[in-house]
């Protein structure tokens, strides 16, 4: 059985108040964080699982000023993102398959998604995040390595793989990670080489 992710975060976006604070979105933070390392890239920008939109929102302004684009496989996110940063610029996939032509953009940010997938799903999302980067372009990642305080309608934890570091090391590729103890989590750094 697939699982629907799609209805998951529909519920998520429309329950959960959250969802609509940026002081709440991982990836704000991350990229706040590390504003010093990205501000050294131009050109196009994709946040994978970009939820309300706060990170393309970010990426769009002084001092990245990206041509940032996002997909949520959530219709109700993509809403919210869309209403943020234009509906040029949202779109809606499941990361199976990224409507994006193969080494499209210099960047490539998935704040806190994986750990929401399925493990049978990790394999193919982390392989389309690669595949959408141009040679030399850097993905960006985080992941979570604890549960979530969140629930989903079934009453299942919203984060569906919980594993160690050295699990998401072979799928995630990280050049470089840098660990935060509070909360448990990894941003790894992936610069793709030309084949």
């Amino acid at each position: 059985m697939t699982t629907d992710y799609a209805a998951i975060y529909d519920h998520q976006i429309t329950t959960n108040p959250s969802y609509a604070l940026a002081e709440h979105s991982p990836g704000f933070k991350a990229v706040l964080e590390h504003a010093h390392r990205l501000t050294r890239i131009t050109g196009r920008s994709l946040d994978v699982g970009c939820g309300s939109g706060f990170v393309v929102e970010l990426l769009r302004t002084v001092p990245f000023e990206l041509d940032a684009q996002g997909v949520d496989v959530s219709p109700e996110s993509a809403a919210v993102a869309a209403k943020r940063n234009g509906a040029d610029r949202i779109k809606v996939s499941d990361g199976r398959s990224l409507p994006y032509d193969d080494d499209r953009f210099d960047l490539v940010t998935s704040f806190d998604v994986l750990e929401h997938l399925d493990e049978a799903d990790v394999p193919a999302f982390c392989d389309e995040l690669r595949r959408v980067t141009r040679p030399g372009g850097l993905v960006m990642c985080s992941v979570a390595l604890r549960e979530a305080s969140a629930l989903d309608q079934h009453g299942d934890n919203v984060h569906r793989t919980v594993r160690p570091f050295d699990w998401w090391v072979p799928f995630v590729q990280p050049d470089e990670a840098h660990w935060v103890r509070n909360p448990a989590q990894a941003i790894c750094w992936h610069t793709k080489r030309a084949t």
